[in-house]
């Protein structure tokens, strides 16, 4: 029993420490990423693993000059409340789930 308490101790703690940063974080939007003229919202979470794979794509976009693209926490900002996953964009009112391509995300800027 005592090896119980423990294991779900330890793991409320993980989960604790992880969306920390994220509870006392009061900015909404989270970062953002370009400084062109069109505009793609990115939600993700702390938990998401996925997530942290999409970063990389995100750090590549950041000297196209054509695009800004704002990341919302999902969990926390009141923007993502009607977010049903994540990693998501919303380019133009329509969400688009799951992790995406930088040619994808350039095809939403020429289309």
């Amino acid at each position: 029993m005592k090896l119980y308490v423990a294991l779900f101790l330890v793991v409320l703690l993980a989960v604790f420490l992880t969306y920390l940063p994220a509870i006392l974080a009061v900015d909404c939007p989270q970062a953002s990423y370009g400084t062109g003229d069109f505009a793609i919202n990115y939600y993700s979470s702390p938990l998401c693993i996925t997530c942290y794979a999409q970063k990389s794509t995100l750090n590549e976009l950041k000297t196209d000059d054509r695009l800004t693209i704002t990341e919302y926490n999902a969990d926390f900002c009141p923007q993502g409340r009607a977010i049903r996953g994540v990693p998501a964009f919303e380019v133009n009112g329509t969400v688009h789930y799951g992790l995406q391509e930088k040619e994808t995300i350039l095809s939403w800027v020429s289309a």
